[in-house]
């Protein structure tokens, strides 16, 4: 994970860039419930990154520890979870109230 957001294979966005808070409540992709998936987390750091397909691609949203909604710290990559989107630090995108809806997927799954 880098400052700037992962750089993956071809079909993933990275980071989502600004979205203004006036944006939210618009009707787009990024309002209400978001299924999605733990790509990418660092437990010393209490950073991480979800993943979510939008049409064809998958977008990749930062966390903090702090949203998770059971109070934990840990969350293994490939957990599936649901959560919020709203603007963040700087206006980014971050996901809040994240919830795990069971274990990692299998390797290969």
């Amino acid at each position: 994970m880098s400052a700037t957001g992962p750089s993956g294979p071809p079909g993933v966005l990275g980071w989502v860039g600004l979205l203004p808070a006036q944006a939210v409540g618009t009707g787009g992709w990024w309002d209400g419930p978001r299924l999605g998936q733990v790509l990418a987390y660092d437990s010393a750091r209490g950073l991480g990154e979800l993943g979510f397909q939008v049409t064809e691609q998958t977008v990749v949203v930062p966390f903090h520890c702090t949203a998770l909604a059971d109070g934990g710290r840990e969350v293994a990559a490939g957990t599936p979870v649901v959560c919020e989107l709203r603007p963040g630090h700087r206006g980014r995108l971050e996901a809040v109230g994240v919830r795990v809806l069971g274990p990692p997927a299998a390797a290969g799954s």
